[in-house]
């Protein structure tokens, strides 16, 4: 059994569990719908004669394309369209499986009562008859319904609406006569339309397959065809096919696996199976046996060479199995050899000449068990056991409210503790299972293996531990000079006694909040016309409206990033053009120098560019416009006779200055993590003052930390190394030449070279040689440190 702590998948599992158990064990019911035509008929409800008899087909097909199924009609309605006269006494509606598709006469025989006693029709449209007794439709018979009724009196008919349908309906009214007994009647052209009410079952359980024995150990037994005839038998118990995910049912094949072929026919091939009461073997045992395969049979290959079963067998899921295999030839060959587990006293098997191979006597025990694989069709009805325990915390206090769960091939099961923190869950099907605990603010604790067994009670308890969550500083502000890259940290404390998962993400502010922006009309007369747009989180498709404004949809972008954009044009003409305009410093126009991006057609079908967000975008909600058009010279502005203009919102960031060193993980019980938090002031002014939020979430779920966070520039400018280049020098020894340029302001101490971020060396000079570990391709940078920090990077 494997106990470990986990976090949001789980989770999840346990809040979907409680639909999926009733997709397991609930009955699916549906209301199909037949016709859909409006013209009337006054049967079945013919009360203008005291006495009517109606029989009516539906096709198992029309039933089926209606989103029927095979199950039990428990009602069925008519679509009244008039309400007539009396109540219908000895009012019966009988069904059948019905293999005919048309009708000639009354049929008489056959017939399920499904309604008899009094009805009357209360009102118009859809009236619904629950039936007494559901009617099981086998799901591929048409469906024949009759319906009559037997007055001693007579008034108005009530109506229904049908639908034109050739050879479906028999109808006789009279007076006088026994209403049910009718044997005349004739053929009408007009169907009762009709709603049908089917509760199915649950489907069958899928097969489980399983697998017992993992050694390598290779033996003879059951195919030692180095001899003529040859006896095996081998008990597999039942707490290893449970925990093997096996479940009560029938078997209907099994699997050696095989080593070594030797393609030799086994002649009265034969497997036995029962269920077992012993756990060892020391001789054959010969009564009881149930034989699922008998035959010949000659091993195809190697790997899982799978047997399917002639007869499968019915495994009880507490018995222990025992499986007997063996063959009687005249001749022998080499023996086919299989993989085997080291089980002491579960085998038994001999092989011989000159004798009969299934009433063998002579054996040993063997000391290696054939590894076996399995197919099993559970059983609808399983063996049931009990499992209960405590939820507790970390500390031993009783956690109540906790959700439990419990999945297996058996089924999924779950339930909540209670004030003292004990659950119970009563009835669960024997088998093996993963079960998990969970409540929110607490770590998800799972267990994998837990046994159920017959008729007993597993004892299974949680101890949920709970994490805390604490980042320091709060608020954190750092002033750093002009083109300093400054190294900073978070950290972040867990002082709960289970670990926290985090995630960070740096919010950047933006002028979310001021007034819409104002821009020129423009509109297309369609024919092409924009069918999607695609470009960062943006994926809109749409139908042509000549003019677009799709402003509520939006995607975020970065300062110094370049993003593909691609345009669909369902209609397409060769001389199609797409322009792209974005209004970067939102001054409301688009004809500003960079704001217009042009894009490569392919065809006129499809249209493709790169959008480079300039480093100077004003910050916030930005206008892009994406015009189609055909031919002609593109504008941002105005109508054109074909084509169409769509309009939506770019958020750009403030991004770069601040980095976190990463973004999410786990800190574990009673410890911190610290955060790296790079300030990077490159490219900066004295004087500015630059602001962001660091966000910190939490799995479980202990509450979300905001980090206000400041970046003050001030003081001198560092300057920054540049122009570095690296040349590999000698192939052979690895060296690298590094050159860059440099020009020292006060407060400079050296420089630090790096190869893919880790520290290499320190020099004062403008060069340095360094010596590659192996081929490859790696990264240089160099930063000037500097009294007050270090610089920027180079490279």
């Amino acid at each position: 059994m494997r106990k470990f702590t986990k976090g949001k998948g789980w989770r999840i599992w346990l809040f979907t569990v409680i639909a999926f158990c009733f997709a397991l064990n609930l009955s699916a019911q549906v209301t199909v719908t037949i016709g859909t035509g409006t013209s009337t008929s006054s049967y079945p409800f013919y009360t203008l004669y005291e006495d009517s008899r109606t029989q009516v087909i539906y096709d198992a097909s029309e039933i089926l394309a209606a989103g029927g199924m095979a199950g039990d009609i428990t009602a069925i309605a008519l679509n009244v369209s008039t309400v007539g006269g009396p109540a219908m006494n000895g009012f019966n509606i009988d069904m059948q499986n019905y293999s005919g598709s048309t009708l000639t006469g009354f049929v008489s025989s056959g017939w399920t009562n499904t309604y008899s006693g009094v009805y009357t029709v209360a009102a118009t449209g859809w009236q619904t008859i629950n039936l007494t007794t559901p009617f099981a439709w086998d799901g591929t018979s048409n469906l024949l319904i009759n319906i009559c009724f037997d007055n001693a009196a007579w008034t108005g008919n009530s109506s229904v609406y049908g639908t034109a349908v050739t050879g479906k309906t028999w109808h006789q009214h009279t007076d006088g006569a026994a209403g049910c007994a009718l044997a005349l009647g004739a053929v009408q052209t007009n169907r009762p339309n009709i709603q049908l009410t089917i509760t199915s079952g649950p489907p069958p359980p899928p097969p489980v397959a399983i697998q017992i024995g993992t050694g390598t150990t290779t033996m003879s037994q059951p195919y030692n065809t180095l001899w003529e005839d040859s006896r095996t038998q081998m008990i597999y118990d039942a707490s290893e096919i449970l925990a093997a995910g096996g479940v009560p049912g029938s078997i209907t094949s099994i699997a050696f696996n095989v080593t070594l072929v030797n393609g030799y026919v086994m002649n009265g091939f034969n497997i036995d199976m029962q269920n077992y009461s012993g756990s060892t073997l020391s001789a054959y045992v010969n009564s009881g046996w149930t034989n699922t395969y008998s035959g010949t049979y000659t091993v195809a290959g190697t790997g899982w060479q799978f047997i399917t079963l002639t007869t499968p067998f019915n495994w009880d899921g507490t018995s222990n199995l025992l499986i007997n295999v063996c063959f009687d030839n005249t001749g022998y060959n080499g023996a086919s050899l299989v993989n085997g587990s080291a089980v002491a006293s579960k085998t038994f098997g001999g092989a011989a000449d000159g004798q009969v191979g299934c009433s063998m006597s002579g054996g040993n025990v063997l000391a290696t068990r054939p590894n076996i694989q399995m197919t099993l069709i559970p059983s609808s009805v399983l063996p049931m056991g009990i499992v209960q325990g405590f939820v507790t915390n970390g500390y031993g206090v009783p956690l109540p409210g906790a959700t439990v769960g419990a999945q297996g091939s058996s089924g999924t099961y779950t339930a909540t503790s209670g004030p003292n923190g004990a659950y119970i869950i009563p009835d669960i099907n024997i088998g093996s299972y993963t079960m998990a605990a969970t409540k929110d603010g607490y770590n998800t604790i799972i267990v994998e293996g837990v046994l159920i067994s017959s008729g007993a009670t597993t004892y299974q308890n949680f101890a949920l531990t709970q994490p805390s969550m604490a980042v320091t500083p709060n608020p954190y502000s750092v002033t750093v000079n002009p083109n300093e890259l400054f190294m900073g940290a978070l950290n972040i404390n867990n002082n709960g006694n289970g670990p926290l998962e985090w995630t960070a993400e740096v919010i950047y502010p933006d002028d979310a909040n001021r007034a819409p922006l104002a821009y020129c009309a423009a509109s297309g007369g369609c024919d092409e016309y924009i069918s999607r747009v695609q470009f960062g989180t943006i994926d809109n498709t749409s139908a042509c409206t000549n003019y677009g404004d799709y402003t509520s949809i939006s995607t975020p972008v970065d300062r110094g990033e370049t993003y593909p954009i691609t345009i669909t044009n369902p209609v397409p003409y060769s001389t199609d053009v797409v322009g792209i305009y974005i209004d970067w410093n939102q001054n409301e126009l688009f004809t500003d120098a960079g704001e217009f991006y042009p894009t490569t057609s392919a065809g006129g079908a499809s249209f493709t560019g790169n959008i480079v967000v300039p480093d100077d975008a004003a910050t916030g909600p930005t206008r892009m416009r994406v015009r189609l058009q055909y031919g002609g010279t593109l504008s941002s502005c105005g109508s054109t006779s074909y084509g169409e203009v769509e309009d939506y919102t770019l958020l750009v960031k403030v991004g770069g200055w601040l980095v976190l060193g990463q973004e999410t993980g786990t800190v574990n019980a009673f410890t911190n993590f610290s955060l790296p938090a790079h300030f990077d002031a490159e490219g900066t002014e004295a004087g500015e003052v630059y602001t962001a939020e660091v966000v910190f979430t939490s799995n479980p779920d202990v509450g979300t930390i905001t980090v206000p966070i400041t970046m003050v520039v001030s003081g001198p400018a560092l300057n920054v190394p540049e122009n570095l280049t690296a040349v590999l020098s000698n192939p052979i020894t690895g060296q690298v030449n590094l050159n860059w340029t440099f020009t020292p302001s006060s407060g400079f101490i050296n420089f630090v070279i790096r190869r893919d971020g880790v520290q290499v060396g320190t020099t004062a000079a403008n060069t340095f040689t360094n010596i590659l570990p192996t081929y490859g391709t790696y990264n240089y940078t160099v930063q000037a440190v500097y009294d007050e920090g270090q610089s920027s990077p180079a490279g």
